[in-house]
This record gives structure tokens, sequence and C-alpha cells, in this order.
């Protein structure tokens, strides 16, 4: 088998956005620097998961806590 070993920082530079789009994910609504999502991890309405860009993180304003790509997979696994 061929295993590869991924640091933190690297795991960390994979886009957000690029994750959840390759999940299925679409933005609600999407602006020059983020982009907001209805929370696949909860009933969401209100598209309050934010994606941020420029930094590669994100906040749930309905949850009220973030972080990076790591904290979402985790999130969304659960």
């Amino acid at each position: 088998m061929n295993y590869e070993y991924y640091d933190l920082q690297h795991i960390k530079s994979i886009s957000i956005a690029d994750y959840l789009n390759a999940r299925g994910m679409q933005p609600i609504k999407r602006y020059s620097s983020y982009a907001l999502y209805n929370a696949p991890y909860r009933e969401d309405h209100n598209a309050s998961l934010k994606v941020d860009f420029a930094h590669n993180l994100w906040y749930d304003f309905g949850l009220g806590k973030g972080g990076s790509i790591i904290d979402l997979v985790m999130l969304l696994q659960r």
C-alpha cells in the first residue's frame, strides 16, 4: 500500500469551498471574499455557515463555532 503523509499545514491549505463542492454542497450566496452555506450538519434555513476564501476558515453563526477545514470535517463526520 502507498501511504502519503500530510502535515497539518498542508491539510489546512485544502480549500474549504472546494471540499464542500466535492461533497455536493453549493453556496446559497457567494461574494468576492466569502460564501454562505446552509450548515449540512444541522437544520439550517438561513445560510449561516460562512466560508472565508482569503483565510480558508469557516464560521457557523448559528452554533457560534468555526475553524479550519480539520474542524469542519470532524463536525461533518459526527
